[in-house]
Protein backbone atom coordinates (compact mmCIF):
# COMPACT_ATOMS: atom_id res chain seq x y z
CA UNK A 1 0.00 0.00 0.00
CA UNK A 2 2.65 2.67 0.69
CA UNK A 3 4.17 1.75 -3.35
CA UNK A 4 0.40 2.57 -4.59
CA UNK A 5 0.84 5.85 -2.82
CA UNK A 6 4.36 6.94 -4.63
CA UNK A 7 4.23 9.20 -7.56
CA UNK A 8 6.06 6.70 -9.80
CA UNK A 9 6.34 8.63 -12.36
CA UNK A 10 10.06 10.30 -11.64
CA UNK A 11 12.88 7.57 -12.67
CA UNK A 12 14.68 8.09 -8.70
CA UNK A 13 11.37 6.84 -7.43
CA UNK A 14 11.69 3.86 -9.96
CA UNK A 15 15.33 3.13 -9.25
CA UNK A 16 14.95 3.37 -5.48
CA UNK A 17 12.09 0.79 -5.84
CA UNK A 18 13.94 -1.43 -7.72
CA UNK A 19 17.10 -0.99 -5.18
CA UNK A 20 15.01 -1.41 -2.22
CA UNK A 21 13.02 -4.55 -4.12
CA UNK A 22 16.09 -6.68 -4.95
CA UNK A 23 17.64 -5.67 -1.42
CA UNK A 24 14.42 -7.37 0.27
CA UNK A 25 14.92 -10.56 -2.06
CA UNK A 26 18.34 -11.12 -1.27
CA UNK A 27 17.42 -10.18 2.60
CA UNK A 28 15.48 -12.34 2.69
CA UNK A 29 16.54 -15.40 0.86
CA UNK A 30 20.00 -14.64 1.32
CA UNK A 31 19.13 -14.13 4.92
CA UNK A 32 17.38 -17.56 4.93
CA UNK A 33 20.53 -19.65 3.49
CA UNK A 34 22.52 -18.12 5.97
CA UNK A 35 20.23 -19.01 8.90
CA UNK A 36 20.32 -22.28 7.62
CA UNK A 37 23.55 -23.26 7.32
CA UNK A 38 24.73 -21.03 10.72
CA UNK A 39 22.47 -21.31 13.41
CA UNK A 40 23.34 -24.61 15.22
CA UNK A 41 21.20 -27.18 15.33
CA UNK A 42 18.46 -26.09 12.70
CA UNK A 43 19.13 -27.98 10.20
CA UNK A 44 19.07 -31.15 12.56
CA UNK A 45 15.73 -29.93 14.71
CA UNK A 46 14.01 -29.51 10.88
CA UNK A 47 15.20 -33.18 9.64
CA UNK A 48 13.43 -33.96 13.25
CA UNK A 49 9.77 -33.09 12.50
CA UNK A 50 9.69 -33.76 8.92
CA UNK A 51 11.56 -31.75 7.07
CA UNK A 52 13.82 -33.16 4.03
CA UNK A 53 11.83 -36.64 3.09
CA UNK A 54 11.46 -34.71 -0.13
CA UNK A 55 14.59 -33.06 -0.49
CA UNK A 56 17.16 -31.33 1.35
CA UNK A 57 16.87 -29.31 3.98
CA UNK A 58 19.14 -26.68 3.03
CA UNK A 59 16.75 -26.53 0.36
CA UNK A 60 13.73 -24.70 2.37
CA UNK A 61 15.06 -21.80 1.82
CA UNK A 62 14.09 -21.82 -1.73
CA UNK A 63 12.42 -25.04 -2.46
CA UNK A 64 8.79 -26.43 -0.78
CA UNK A 65 9.95 -30.00 -1.61
CA UNK A 66 11.72 -29.96 2.05
CA UNK A 67 8.11 -30.09 3.09
CA UNK A 68 5.80 -27.36 4.58
CA UNK A 69 6.55 -25.82 8.33
CA UNK A 70 4.82 -27.77 11.43
CA UNK A 71 3.79 -25.13 14.46
CA UNK A 72 5.56 -28.42 15.95
CA UNK A 73 9.05 -26.45 16.17
CA UNK A 74 10.30 -22.69 15.67
CA UNK A 75 12.99 -24.57 14.23
CA UNK A 76 11.43 -23.71 10.78
CA UNK A 77 11.48 -20.01 11.07
CA UNK A 78 14.51 -19.75 9.16
CA UNK A 79 12.98 -21.30 6.05
CA UNK A 80 11.52 -18.75 3.18
CA UNK A 81 10.08 -21.51 1.07
CA UNK A 82 6.82 -21.30 -0.92
CA UNK A 83 3.89 -20.29 1.28
CA UNK A 84 6.39 -21.24 4.41
CA UNK A 85 4.75 -17.80 5.33
CA UNK A 86 7.75 -17.14 7.92
CA UNK A 87 9.23 -13.21 7.98
CA UNK A 88 12.28 -14.07 5.86
CA UNK A 89 9.87 -15.88 3.09
CA UNK A 90 7.51 -12.40 3.29
CA UNK A 91 10.47 -10.00 3.20
CA UNK A 92 11.87 -12.39 -0.01
CA UNK A 93 8.10 -11.91 -1.64
CA UNK A 94 7.59 -8.58 -1.16
CA UNK A 95 11.10 -7.51 -2.68
CA UNK A 96 10.74 -9.79 -5.49
CA UNK A 97 7.02 -8.05 -5.95
CA UNK A 98 8.38 -4.55 -5.79
CA UNK A 99 11.65 -5.79 -8.27
CA UNK A 100 8.95 -7.13 -10.68
CA UNK A 101 6.73 -4.03 -10.53
CA UNK A 102 9.80 -1.52 -11.50
CA UNK A 103 10.74 -3.88 -14.09
CA UNK A 104 6.83 -3.63 -15.62
CA UNK A 105 7.31 0.33 -15.17
CA UNK A 106 10.42 0.34 -17.21
CA UNK A 107 9.09 -2.11 -19.82
CA UNK A 108 5.76 -0.59 -20.16
CA UNK A 109 7.87 2.76 -20.72
CA UNK A 110 10.50 1.86 -22.83
CA UNK A 111 8.65 -0.78 -25.56
CA UNK A 112 5.63 1.31 -26.80
CA UNK A 113 4.19 -2.76 -28.28
CA UNK A 114 4.76 -3.78 -24.84
CA UNK A 115 2.40 -1.38 -23.28
CA UNK A 116 -0.65 -2.34 -25.35
CA UNK A 117 -0.21 -5.94 -24.91
CA UNK A 118 -0.13 -5.02 -21.16
CA UNK A 119 -3.40 -2.63 -21.29
CA UNK A 120 -5.30 -4.86 -20.51
CA UNK A 121 -3.84 -5.83 -16.80
CA UNK A 122 -2.99 -2.26 -16.56
CA UNK A 123 -7.32 -1.60 -16.94
CA UNK A 124 -7.86 -4.50 -14.46
CA UNK A 125 -5.29 -3.09 -12.09
CA UNK A 126 -7.12 0.42 -11.79
CA UNK A 127 -10.16 -1.06 -10.90
CA UNK A 128 -8.58 -3.77 -8.45
CA UNK A 129 -11.94 -3.63 -6.33
CA UNK A 130 -14.32 -4.34 -9.10
CA UNK A 131 -12.19 -7.31 -10.21
CA UNK A 132 -11.88 -8.63 -6.42
CA UNK A 133 -15.89 -8.34 -6.44
CA UNK A 134 -16.43 -9.87 -9.20
CA UNK A 135 -14.16 -12.61 -8.33
CA UNK A 136 -16.56 -13.03 -5.49
CA UNK A 137 -19.34 -13.25 -7.18
CA UNK A 138 -18.34 -15.35 -9.97
CA UNK A 139 -17.12 -18.01 -7.42
CA UNK A 140 -21.09 -17.57 -5.73
CA UNK A 141 -22.37 -18.16 -8.87
CA UNK A 142 -20.15 -21.27 -9.97
CA UNK A 143 -21.29 -22.45 -6.59
CA UNK A 144 -17.60 -23.56 -6.16
CA UNK A 145 -17.64 -24.29 -1.88
CA UNK A 146 -14.05 -25.08 -1.62
CA UNK A 147 -10.72 -23.16 -3.75
CA UNK A 148 -8.46 -25.74 -5.37
CA UNK A 149 -5.15 -26.75 -2.80
CA UNK A 150 -4.72 -28.71 0.38
CA UNK A 151 -6.29 -27.36 3.33
CA UNK A 152 -4.00 -26.35 6.09
CA UNK A 153 -3.40 -28.55 9.63
CA UNK A 154 -2.68 -25.07 11.66
CA UNK A 155 -6.71 -24.09 11.02
CA UNK A 156 -8.95 -26.69 10.36
CA UNK A 157 -12.28 -27.35 12.01
CA UNK A 158 -11.23 -30.01 14.32
CA UNK A 159 -7.90 -27.71 15.79
CA UNK A 160 -10.45 -25.15 17.04
CA UNK A 161 -11.75 -25.47 20.80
Amino acid sequence: MAVARLDLAPTVVRTRLAITGVSLAVLGYGGSVQALRLVPGVASALRASGWGEGGSVMSAWWSDTAGHPTGTTPAWLPAASPHSETTLSVVANTGVAIAVLAACLAATDTLPRFRRLAAPVIAVGTMSLTAYVFHIVGIHALGIEELAGSPCTCCSASSWP
